[in-house]
């Protein structure tokens, strides 16, 4: 089977991030996040700020002067039906009885010219309420059908005292999300480097140059029971763990 173009890959990261993609383009995508430590980065960023959705999906109800706005609106662009206007009557000279000459007459707006400008806006209230109703009804569904997401303290030692932060785990994208906190400031050259340890020899899980980030780790939790952050030489880190342990989770 051809591999999809890499940029293929990336344009999906916000899908994925969602839980949108089909079987076959979730393992195209744990492959090449693996291989693409910026698109992890990207995929760590978008995962953030899939996780605040579920705020949104409280109840919404409209702003008070959202119907006075909507009707002011409605009248000011509803069409209007022409005016029926009396013909106009040439103005004759005065009967020689003194009766006074006939004038023109144009009638009030009649009623339901009125009664049509507010139901104009009464269906543009209710087609607006009906949407944010089904609108929030569709994201809870989505936001209900979605697994929780799972969330591992992030245990911090003598290395790093000032140090916080935690794992999260996505069940349906297979995604460990490291978010970290105040760790040490990194000396020239250096980088922090994430590492999965199993019954076998610690697996690096990328890297990343900053005291507070988000890194995402696409593996197999089943096979793992630790994740661990070290100091190692950059900028790519090291294929085996030198440095002492600053912080660790226990998946």
């Amino acid at each position: 089977m051809t591999q999809p173009p890499l940029d293929n890959l990336r344009d999906l990261l916000g899908a994925y991030a969602l839980g949108a993609v089909d079987e076959r383009e979730a393992a195209e995508m744990r492959a090449f996040l693996k291989q693409d430590a910026d698109a992890a980065g990207e995929l760590a960023e978008l995962m953030a700020a899939a996780s605040v959705l579920p705020a949104l999906a409280e109840p919404m109800t409209p702003p008070a002067g959202l119907r006075d706005r909507i009707a002011a609106i409605a009248q000011a662009d509803a069409p209007v039906r022409p005016t029926p206007v009396a013909p106009l009557t040439p103005r004759l000279p005065a009967p020689s009885s003194g009766e006074p000459s006939p004038s023109l007459v144009r009638p009030e707006p009649a009623f339901w010219q009125r009664a049509a400008v507010w139901a104009t806006a009464a269906a543009a209230l209710l087609v607006i309420t009906l949407g944010m109703l089904y609108w929030n009804m569709q994201l809870r569904s989505e936001i209900d059908a979605t697994p929780p997401m799972e969330t591992m303290a992030l245990a911090t030692t003598d290395m790093a005292p000032h140090a916080s932060g935690e794992v999260h785990y996505m069940p349906d994208q297979g995604v460990l999300m490291l978010d970290v906190k105040d760790l040490p400031a990194l000396p020239q050259g250096y980088v922090y480097e994430v590492w999965l340890i199993g019954d076998g020899n610690p697996v690096p899980a990328g890297v990343f140059a900053h005291a507070t980030a988000q890194h995402a780790v696409v593996a197999d939790r089943s096979l793992f029971n630790t994740l661990a952050i070290t100091m190692e030489p950059g900028p790519m880190g090291t294929t085996a763990p030198t440095g002492d342990i600053y912080a660790s989770a226990s998946l």
